[in-house]
């Protein structure tokens, strides 16, 4: 099995010291392949089986935070002894679900910052995972930048002379 579905784990001095994650079972892979295009088909997932995780952050006490995000939808937490202790999100746009968490943070007070790339905000939750704040912005559309790009390269269409 690839090691894209595992985080390895390092101790400050470089050395390896372990791997969060499981591999597949036999047939998940397609399942979750398929549940790229039907989102509610039911996957059998342990929590200790990451799909395409995202980023990782790590708080001051040792513990770990993983946004899973391309298939899980999820931010897991992980104790110093790589036993998972809270997971929260599921796939959507209210407050705790996600579309795509992408990347993570944590600040002093035990804050979780995660950006939620589809859905275009960062969701601030509490240690206990409860939502703190939403920031969100306009979903994301064509800019004036990509346009004004193109046409320096001749890539918009020309006008049509009239025969003649």
């Amino acid at each position: 099995m690839s090691r894209a579905n595992k985080i390895t784990t390092f101790d400050a001095a470089g050395r390896q010291v372990g791997e969060l994650g499981h591999d597949y079972p036999t047939g998940l892979e397609t399942c979750l392949r398929v549940r790229n295009v039907v989102s509610n088909l039911p996957c059998t997932l342990d929590e200790y089986i990451f799909a395409r995780p995202t980023d990782v952050a790590v708080s001051a006490d040792g513990s770990i935070v993983v946004t899973d995000g391309y298939r899980n939808s999820r931010v897991a937490r992980f104790d110093t002894h790589r036993v998972l202790t809270r997971q929260w999100g599921e796939l959507g746009d209210r407050p705790a679900q996600f579309n795509i968490p992408h990347g993570v943070a944590l600040d002093s007070n035990g804050a979780v910052y995660v950006a939620d790339r589809r859905n275009a905000r960062v969701q601030v939750f509490n240690a206990d995972a409860s939502v703190r704040h939403v920031w969100a912005q306009q979903r994301p559309g064509p800019s004036l930048r990509r346009r004004d790009r193109s046409r320096r390269r001749g890539l918009c269409p020309r006008r049509r002379r009239s025969p003649g």
